[in-house]
């Protein structure tokens, strides 16, 4: 397979502050958006012009401070935003008005994040507190004694996978935890960082969280062990950390620019750095100005891929959002056979279900599987049917399932990933398997 890079495709200019974070819709469309210290929003409609990738079809303002995080509901409608005004915001994407606000916590929201079906979310704050809020706007649960960190709560994420909710946070403690969705009790405290953690960040399959800081080390914990698996050193302080959709990839924003491992080799990737000059040629002008000044340093402070991996976002202390995508007229299927967690990807391939077409998603053929195989399946089958159980739906392709009465079968896909039920290979969050394509599935008994 050719060997695969990172070039810059162009830059997104419409925020004057810091670029605090960004999210991607998980069907792929034209848009994206972001968040500020300039305390708005902005909906991104991508042109993917090469001087231009992107202009502000809409500015969402409301919020009084920074705008720390922002996320987007699974369908694309609604962003939810956090902010230094100790409040959260839902927004409505097509009016651009505030749906609802979330009031509760007493200092700054660090962050914020919506569980798979949309029903949940989660906020962490420098009162030191997790809170678990209803989409009405009302907090369910506060996580703020006992086994709660002792000091900011910088990033909380949900994982991905349903079968075992959870809640993963990381803190100005130095700590990682990961808490029981169902009664938010701590399961485990993973410890290892020598500084502030900034960001954690949960793998496509939930199987694996990466988390970084002020100690520029990026720390790989297996979440079903509560153990470290190893370290990746990124040079200086990490300010967020995003895993490739599709790729065996881990990415890193730190105050140097930002460095991608390959996980399986542990090998970097790519080491991007801002280059205004070229930026400079790319928008045919002479001068680039940027929100921190010709002279000022330059740090990356947020990253989001585009949901089919092909595009990189990132935010800078400058306001500005630049755009990189993965060339490589090599990639193919077998770029994704790893997957994260998967210990045996060649076993992985055999006895998974073959669709006879294979172009695009939607014609691929009905597979019969057993019920606990849909009921293993986190993300994908709920987001398309409003959380809602169903015995028919979309789910990803390349799930490895047993025939109908094969007992032997699903015992040997079973023994393929122990973690989860049915034998099904890990799915990623956007609802795709590792070739990327999707199969209808009917259930029986």
């Amino acid at each position: 397979m050719a060997q695969e890079q990172l070039v810059l495709r162009g830059t997104m200019r419409g925020h004057t502050d810091w670029v605090t974070a960004i999210a991607a819709p998980i069907d792929n469309s034209d848009t994206i958006v972001t968040a500020s210290r300039d305390k708005s929003l902005i909906l991104w409609k991508l042109t993917k012009e090469q001087s231009t990738f992107g202009v502000a079809a809409r500015r969402l303002t409301g919020h009084s401070h920074f705008v720390q995080d922002v996320v987007l509901s699974s369908d694309g409608q609604f962003a939810l935003s956090g902010s230094w005004d100790a409040e959260l915001r839902l927004w409505d994407l097509q009016t651009g008005d505030t749906a609802r606000r979330f009031v509760g916590h007493t200092k700054d929201v660090l962050s914020v994040a919506f569980s798979a079906d949309n029903r949940q979310i989660v906020s962490a704050s420098r009162d030191k507190s997790i809170k678990l809020w209803n989409t009405l706007g009302e907090c369910k649960y506060t996580i703020q004694e006992g086994d709660a960190h002792s000091d900011w709560v910088s990033c909380v994420r949900f994982s991905p996978d349903n079968t075992q909710p959870t809640v993963i946070s990381g803190s100005w403690d130095k700590t990682v935890k990961v808490w029981n969705l169902t009664n938010c009790k701590l399961r485990t405290t993973l410890t290892g960082h020598s500084g502030y953690v900034n960001t954690v960040v949960v793998s496509p399959d939930g199987s694996l969280c990466a988390s970084g800081g002020k100690d520029g080390v990026v720390l790989l914990w297996d979440l079903s062990e509560g153990k470290m698996l190893y370290s990746l050193d990124a040079g200086s302080i990490v300010n967020a950390l995003t895993f490739s959709p599709n790729r065996y990839w881990l990415c890193a924003a730190t105050e140097s620019g930002i460095k991608i491992w390959d996980l399986e080799s542990k090998s970097v990737v790519a080491d991007l750095k801002v280059d205004l000059k070229q930026e400079s040629e790319m928008a045919k002008d002479d001068a680039v100005q940027t929100a921190g000044g010709k002279n000022k340093v330059i740090y990356c402070t947020s990253l989001s891929w585009s949901a089919d991996g092909s595009t990189l976002f990132s935010g800078y202390t400058d306001g500005v959002v630049r755009v990189w995508e993965v060339e490589n007229e090599g990639h193919d299927e077998a770029a994704n056979e790893h997957g994260y967690g998967a210990e045996h990807p060649e076993e992985e391939r055999e006895g998974q279900v073959e669709s006879p077409e294979a172009k695009r998603p939607e014609e691929a053929s009905p597979v019969e599987v057993p019920c606990n195989v849909l009921d293993g399946i986190s993300s994908a089958l709920r987001r398309r049917h409003g959380g809602q159980k169903t015995n028919v739906g979309v789910v990803p392709y390349g799930l490895h399932v047993a025939e109908k009465g094969d007992e032997e079968a699903e015992q040997d896909g079973k023994e393929l990933d122990r973690r989860h039920d049915g034998g099904f290979i890990p799915i990623d969050q956007f609802g795709c398997g590792r070739a990327g394509l999707v199969a209808h599935v009917h259930a029986y008994e």
